[in-house]
């Protein structure tokens, strides 16, 4: 019973991001100078990802190697490494819709501080 709670939760979650990862994305992305500083932060988010991405792949397979050795190694195996993978995928995501909210906000905040 409290799986199924976990897991609606969980799903409501996800269609709540959603729905506020689109309405940002349409936003206007403002004027070339916003553009080009939205650029430079987008390569530097993408750079910082990817050196995380190779910092926590070589530490989860050094930890999913150790664990082999315990009685059911495999399964927890199969928990840590399905945790690892969605916790980076959540922090790409997470950075991904940040990054293009920047500019966004920045450029409705030009109109007002209520359209921001």
């Amino acid at each position: 019973m409290l799986f199924t709670y976990a897991f609606v939760i969980g799903v409501v979650s996800l269609a709540m991001s959603l729905i506020a990862a689109a309405i940002t994305v349409r936003k206007p992305e403002g004027n070339k100078d916003m553009k080009k500083v939205a650029e430079a932060i987008r390569e530097g988010s993408r750079a910082y990802l990817h050196r995380q991405g190779k910092v926590i792949a070589a530490f989860a397979i050094v930890l999913a190697i150790l664990f082999l050795v315990l009685k059911d190694g495999w399964l927890i195996d199969v928990a840590f490494l399905t945790g690892a993978f969605t916790s980076y995928l959540t922090a790409y995501l997470g950075m991904s819709v940040a990054v293009r909210a920047n500019s966004r906000t920045a450029n409705m905040a030009e109109r007002g501080v209520e359209k921001a």
